[in-house]
């Protein structure tokens, strides 16, 4: 038992604590701070006290034995991967919340827009109509296989499907717009994934460590940032499409089967080594890139890994 009068439970507190099977909470608490029961791998029952108002990043990651948790109505902040890897998360009890919502053992916000945790996932999904955005680490780390996400949904945030090692299928809508930074990083069964036509931005290492062997890149796509299909070491080509303005460093790092890798439009950029500039497209040095070798974008000493690219958007 947690001290009555204690309000707060700061980071790390109880983390892998493996032998702690329940514990009871303060009624006062009205923070969990981050990791603070970070793979409690025994922990099967927990109930959260009705003043809580913040459930800190990763509070309950790797709780591999919890398969209910309440959420109080007070609650207002649940952070990234909160439930992450609690494979037996069926079931979240929410009341009156304005903040929150569930259905089927997945977390949502209030009117079911946004998906923030599915820890369950497995196999072949369909995900609910309605939905308008995938949150950070929604489905990472879990045993989904394929995911078939719906129309409407506009973004497929930071880290969503990361370290899905057995996910082969996603089927992305054409309403989507952006996938964030590591997104599907680290889906290594991952060999192919169709893009939309509505895509604008790739995030940095978007499609990192995949298994993907080809990809067409849309006409529309504005933004590629850095390392964005880096260590996918079976990517044979790549073709830039002419609305690109934006590359970032190190976009096909370690793709060593790449033979084939190619800028539709060749005029007008510039090179910076600094991010800063690449951004506010400042002080680049201008460069040919139809002369460059594939070799000095990919390989561990290529002449390019840390350039970014960009063109003015004025000039395109």
């Amino acid at each position: 038992m947690v001290p009555v009068k204690v309000s707060q439970i700061r980071k790390k507190t109880f983390s892998k604590c493996k032998s702690l099977k329940s514990v009871i909470l303060p009624q006062m608490l009205t923070e969990i701070g981050k990791k603070a029961f970070k793979k409690c791998s025994s922990l099967s029952s927990i109930e959260l006290p009705p003043k809580l108002c913040s459930i800190g990043k990763s509070a309950f990651y790797g709780c591999f034995s919890l398969e209910s948790i309440n959420i109080p109505d007070m609650c207002i902040f649940i952070g990234d991967q909160a439930f992450g890897r609690c494979a037996k998360l069926t079931y979240f009890s929410i009341g009156t919340s304005y903040a929150y919502s569930s259905e089927g053992g997945i977390l949502y916000n209030k009117d079911k827009t946004r998906l923030l945790a599915y820890p369950t996932a497995t196999g072949e999904i369909h995900l609910a109509d309605g939905l308008k955005g995938i949150e950070a680490y929604a489905l990472a780390e879990t045993a989904v296989t394929a995911v078939s996400i719906p129309e409407g949904v506009t973004s497929i945030n930071a880290n969503a499907f990361e370290n899905c090692v057995e996910l082969k299928s996603v089927s992305i809508p054409s309403t989507v717009t952006s996938i964030g930074a590591w997104a599907f990083a680290g889906c290594k069964s991952l060999e192919n994934i169709p893009l939309p036509a509505g895509l604008s931005q790739l995030g940095v290492s978007a499609f990192r460590s995949c298994a993907i062997k080809s990809i067409v890149l849309p006409e529309g796509l504005k933004t590629i940032d850095s390392g964005a299909f880096s260590y996918c070491t079976g990517l044979g080509s790549l073709d830039i499409p002419s609305s690109v303005f934006e590359i970032g460093a190190s976009v096909v790092y370690m793709c060593n089967a790449l033979t084939h890798f190619a800028i539709a439009d060749t005029d007008g950029w510039y090179m910076t080594d600094d991010e800063f500039n690449w951004r506010a497209k400042n002080r680049g040095t201008e460069i040919d890139v139809s002369s460059v070798a594939v070799a000095d974008f990919a390989a561990i000493n290529g002449r390019f890994i840390k350039a970014y690219l960009y063109k003015n958007e004025a000039e395109t």
